[in-house]
């Protein structure tokens, strides 16, 4: 699986964050989301290229505002990890 554009919610750490270093060591491009600032930064320190953006999805607004900043910066996306735990 190379060059898709792919979307993993819930992505600071454990199964997500292992699942963006397989992608991206395989060609993909790799967005991530998810509501800890924290973990985010610390992903995209050790992964070179992942794209970060903090969003809690148990806030309708939150999954509504991501929705429209893919449909706006990232059209070509094909894949979707809903790994974000509810």
């Amino acid at each position: 699986m190379t060059d898709n554009k792919i979307l993993i919610t819930g992505d600071g750490s454990g199964i997500g964050l292992g699942l963006t270093r397989k992608f991206v060591r395989e060609g993909n491009t790799v967005i991530v989301c998810d509501r800890r600032e924290r973990v985010l930064k610390e992903a995209a320190e050790e992964i070179p290229g992942v794209i970060t953006r903090v969003y809690n999805l148990s806030v309708e607004r939150e999954r509504v505002e991501l929705y429209q900043w893919i449909v706006d910066h990232h059209p070509d996306l094909n894949v979707l990890v809903n790994n974000a735990g509810i």
